[in-house]
């Protein structure tokens, strides 16, 4: 079984286990994905809390860097990444079953970067 490992940033500086931009490392033995609630038991057994406040944290987090990216700005946690809002331009587009000009409208998506200590421990560099 391998370990799937979890980067959660709490502070800013360099924690114990020397992670870039500060924060907890947790790991989790299981395969497959990590949902919210593996993510919250691991950090309530790393930081010996209560699931219910690892849970509370994990939601605000989310919560959090959801309503930034909303409001157009930008979230960087230094290390791990950045996420954005990206604006597409309205266009005008085929459909590919008739070929007829379809117009697009402008709209917004968000965006993920990884930054890159994040991408080196995914490609096995760190």
């Amino acid at each position: 079984m391998p370990n799937v490992m979890v980067w959660v940033f709490v502070s800013k500086g360099v924690d114990p286990y020397g992670s870039p931009g500060g924060g907890i490392r947790c790991r989790i033995l299981k395969e497959g994905t990590v949902n919210k609630t593996d993510l919250a038991e691991a950090i309530a057994a790393r930081l010996g809390v209560s699931r219910k406040d690892a849970s509370a944290v994990v939601e605000a987090v989310i919560e959090e860097i959801t309503a930034a990216v909303a409001k157009g700005e930008k979230v960087s946690l230094t290390g791990f990444g950045v996420f954005d809002k990206k604006e597409r331009q309205a266009r005008m587009a085929r459909n590919p079953r008739t070929g007829e000009a379809v117009r697009v409208d402008k709209s917004s998506a968000p965006a993920f970067r990884p930054g890159q200590a994040f991408k080196d421990l995914v490609a096995g560099r760190a």
